[in-house]
């Protein structure tokens, strides 16, 4: 990394304070070090330059040429109870094995 960052010790009481953090003073320079290497690496990865907007498709859609939204009337419960297992229709619900074990 380029250049060093230093954090002081107020900077690294209000960061604690924030993130709701109690740095033990056995800690602390290990952890503004830690913090100094995070804010260069940001620093670094800042500099990458990136394609703001990609055009992976050019088919471009009016809007008056999208379908009606036509409300279509439900499939009966008989219908939907023969052709999904799972569904019941004394409760109207899809009720499904139970996938983990334990008392939940």
């Amino acid at each position: 990394m380029s250049k060093d960052v230093d954090i002081s010790d107020s900077q690294l009481d209000d960061l604690a304070s924030r993130a709701k953090l109690v740095v033990s003073d056995d800690y602390r320079d290990d952890f503004k070090n830690s913090l100094s290497l995070i804010i260069e690496l940001f620093d670094e990865m800042s500099k990458v330059r990136v394609c703001e907007f990609k055009s992976f498709d050019s088919h471009v859609v009016a809007y008056n040429n999208l379908r009606n939204d036509e409300s279509l009337p439900s499939p009966s419960k008989s219908k939907i109870s023969d052709s999904c297992q799972h569904y019941s229709s004394d409760s109207g619900y899809f009720e499904v094995p139970k996938v983990l074990e334990g008392d939940s």
